[in-house]
């Protein structure tokens, strides 16, 4: 029997789409090949959310029935349960794998995806597509705190506008109706939205990937939908809804072609994010035809995946993350064909014995306990686990050398990450009064060195001027938006001028000159472009070569550090887990980035520049573990060398920085540089 005898008011066709959008987010996590842009699933779920939530406000609207609480009710039993059932899973998974730094920093995560507001907190950070979100258990639960925060003022906002259509519409004409002009009205958020996001995307695109006022044109797109339903563009529309899903398959299809290679990550939402938002709109617009579309829509498969689509999502990011947590260099295929189909076996499990089980449309005192208490209790579990520091005392949890355990950085004040124009640098200097004047300046990869300096150099005035994220190149700036690295090293400069520093230190991530593509960019160019590969490798070489050569006039010492290996595995984070599992960790990998030598390549071109000079020396960390690119995770004590995939563990850059002993000598009067 034809499923839409059985349910003639279900959306067959919406409910296909789900499936479509969890397929997409789920593969493009899991690296599936094709499935690049997989991430514009979430933006087709959030039309869908947009038409669904509209459709049943206007409806209680429509009947004189609206309620607040009985919406937010009918969300939460909807959006809670699934969720609670996952952080309570997880909290147990990790009382007994996890050591305590990874459970508490899941609990920290777990509470704010439980509380709707891990969105606002992602936004702060560096972004959905940077490295590094593979230990982020709940990233994903952005989405749903977007949504959330919608559910929460949508509903008021489209009352207050019903019953203001309603009354001009009744006298002023007869042919505009109320929800013509309802739909009329909130086309003016859409738009701000909308254009708010463009803007957003421009300054700051990690904010406006998480927030809520540059997302809501996307939901209000499938309100717009919902409001045209019965109106002669919806039946024309319909009557030719095989040329238009057509017209809606194609336009997914041109997102994997103009998506490819990720060129849409850094500017995404932005202005590509209509493509499949319309997309999405003009196939629930189209609504079911009896045609080949109706049959593929409404087969067991997709229509399963499209009812589980909640729980596989929410339970596939975890299972991305497990396997993460392993640490594997490169995951196999079959390792990653066993994550899929636990994703979706885990989603079953949650749509079948949760989801199904605390969905009710009634509102009473037992089905709100029902959810509000399980709720309640898994805040203050994870709460707990936060407040024990990760439940560091279990009976499992083996303890390490804090030297090892931790990165010993800064304070954070002196970071200066995404320092702005108008902020000042700030600097931190040990042994003011000393009369030998040191400066480390460079960003991440200048600050690891930072253990050495506060313990060897006790004799010396050492500050350091550290810009997180911003390598130390005069003149250049990052490609993603936010960064002002060139007015952060201008800054610097006058902090050179102001001071007369007998020994300058310059470290940073030199693999961010790239040799084969653009990974900076130069400042002199209108707008920051990215430019060919000549005009960035040449103006790089030139700016830092003439930078140095000023330094050397006035007869400052200068050490360069060269490039830090990357590793493929954050071994620092994965040691402790192997050691709480009893797993033999590797012992040696190939540097990832020694094969194409661009830090090297880039270094040695300055160098060259100023081989007749005095007063330029090179030191290189990585003679003490690497050898042709081969180089070691663990020194000859068996700790890791790295805490993370390419920042030295403060351990080991205390006992082994032995060659930036160089800098003492410089003040032994009898040293001759």
């Amino acid at each position: 029997m034809n499923k839409n005898l059985l349910k003639p008011n279900f959306r067959y066709d919406i409910n296909a789409l789900r499936a479509l959008a969890v397929v997409s987010v789920v593969f493009y996590h899991f690296k599936v090949k094709g499935f690049g842009v997989g991430f514009i699933g979430v933006d087709i779920f959030f039309v869908i959310s947009g038409y669904l939530m509209t459709q049943i406000i206007v409806n209680m609207l429509d009947k004189n029935s609206f309620s607040y609480i009985k919406f937010i009710y009918s969300r939460a039993t909807r959006i809670w349960p699934a969720l609670i059932g996952l952080v309570l899973a997880l909290s147990l998974f990790g009382a007994i794998l996890l050591p305590a730094d990874d459970y508490m920093k899941f609990a920290e995560s777990a509470i704010k995806a439980l509380l709707f507001i891990s969105n606002a907190e992602f936004a702060k950070g560096v972004g959905y597509f940077s490295s590094g979100i593979e230990e982020r258990w709940f990233l994903h639960s952005w989405s749903l705190s977007v949504e959330w925060q919608f559910y929460c003022a949508y509903p008021l906002i489209v009352f207050a506008l019903y019953k203001v259509a309603t009354a001009v519409s009744s006298g002023w004409s007869k042919r505009l109706y109320s929800k013509q002009l309802l739909n009329l009205i909130l086309l003016t958020l859409t738009l701000s939205s909308f254009f708010y996001s463009l803007h957003l995307t421009l300054i700051d695109q990690p904010k406006a990937f998480f927030s809520l006022p540059s997302r809501a044109w996307e939901m209000l797109i499938g309100g717009h939908v919902l409001l045209l339903k019965n109106t002669k563009l919806n039946l024309w529309v319909k009557q030719h809804a095989g040329y238009f899903k057509c017209l809606s398959v194609a336009m997914f299809a041109a997102c994997v072609w103009l998506g490819r290679g990720g060129v849409w990550e850094s500017v995404w939402p932005g202005r590509f994010a209509l493509i499949p938002v319309i997309a999405t709109a003009i196939y629930i617009l189209a609504e079911e035809s009896n045609s080949f579309w109706s049959r593929l829509e409404s087969n067991k498969v997709t229509q399963s995946l499209g009812n589980w689509s909640y729980s596989i999502y929410l339970w596939h990011w975890p299972v991305v993350i497990a396997i993460n947590f392993y640490g594997l260099a490169v995951v196999p295929k079959s390792i990653a064909v066993a994550g899929l189909i636990l994703s979706i076996i885990f989603g079953y499990i949650s749509y079948r014995w949760i989801e199904q089980v605390f969905r009710t449309k009634n509102v009473s005192l037992y089905s709100l306990l029902k959810v509000v208490i399980p709720y309640g209790l898994v805040c203050i579990l994870v709460t707990a686990i936060v407040w024990t520091n990760g439940a560091a005392n279990r009976p499992n949890i083996i303890s390490y050398p804090e030297e090892y355990s931790t990165a010993l950085k800064l304070p954070g004040k002196y970071e200066n990450s995404k320092l702005l124009p108008a902020q000042s640098l700030q600097t931190l200097t040990l042994n003011e009064n000393a009369p030998q004047k040191v400066l480390l300046m460079g960003d991440s990869h200048a600050e690891h060195l930072y253990p050495w300096f506060v313990h060897n150099l006790k004799n010396a005035s050492v500050t350091f001027a550290i810009t997180i994220g911003c390598p130390p190149l005069p003149g250049l700036n990052r490609h993603d938006q936010g960064w002002s690295c060139d007015q952060s090293f201008q800054k610097i400069e006058r902090l050179i001028q102001k001071n007369q520093f007998d020994v300058i230190v310059i470290s940073g991530n030199w693999y961010s000159i790239d040799w084969d593509r653009p990974g900076v960019c130069a400042k002199k160019y209108p707008h920051c472009p990215e430019l060919n590969i000549e005009q960035n490798r040449d103006y790089a070489i030139n700016s830092m070569a003439e930078f140095l050569d000023t330094l050397i006039e006035k007869k400052v010492k200068v050490v360069i550090v060269k490039p830090t290996p990357y590793s493929p595995v954050a071994i620092g984070h994965v040691w402790k887990r192997y050691r709480m599992w009893g797993v033999k960790p590797p012992s040696t990998y190939i540097d990832k980035e020694w094969a194409s030598n661009n830090g090297d390549m880039f270094l040695d071109a300055v160098v060259n520049r100023l081989k007749s000079k005095n007063h330029l020396i090179t030191v290189d960390l990585r003679s003490t573990f690497c050898k042709r690119g081969s180089c070691d995770y663990f020194d000859a004590n068996n700790a890791p060398i790295f805490w993370d995939d390419n920042h030295f563990s403060p351990g080991w850059i205390l006992k082994n920085g032995t060659s930036l002993s160089v800098i003492n000598s410089f003040f032994n009067p009898i040293s001759s540089f």
